[in-house]
């Protein structure tokens, strides 16, 4: 797990189980990150925490700046094994999984 999954993780887990820090984390998300983590997120980030409800639902999208899978394929020199080469094409597979006849 990356340390802000695991961040986010914390602040989550803390704030079902506390309803002051809860209100703390929706109050001052920066205040709040500070004491669970000690961290100081930049002046220049901007972080907003949303509560959802029964009426308000959120979806959070990855940064359109990322590497897509082709790219990425690229850069990486493979593409993590998405599109494997066929049985027949691949020798060490082929040999791995012989036909029967």
């Amino acid at each position: 797990m990356n340390e802000r999954a695991e961040v986010e993780r914390q602040l989550v887990v803390r704030a079902s189980e506390d309803e002051a820090f809860r209100a703390l984390l929706l109050q001052d998300p920066r205040g709040a990150v500070s004491e669970v983590a000690g961290l100081s997120i930049p002046d220049g980030v901007t972080f907003t925490v949303h509560e959802e409800d029964s009426a308000n639902l959120h979806m959070v999208l990855p940064r359109s700046d990322r590497l897509s899978v082709s790219e990425l394929a690229g850069v990486a020199g493979g593409d993590g094994g998405l599109n494997p080469p066929p049985i027949e094409t691949d020798p060490q597979a082929a040999a791995a999984y012989p036909v029967q006849a």
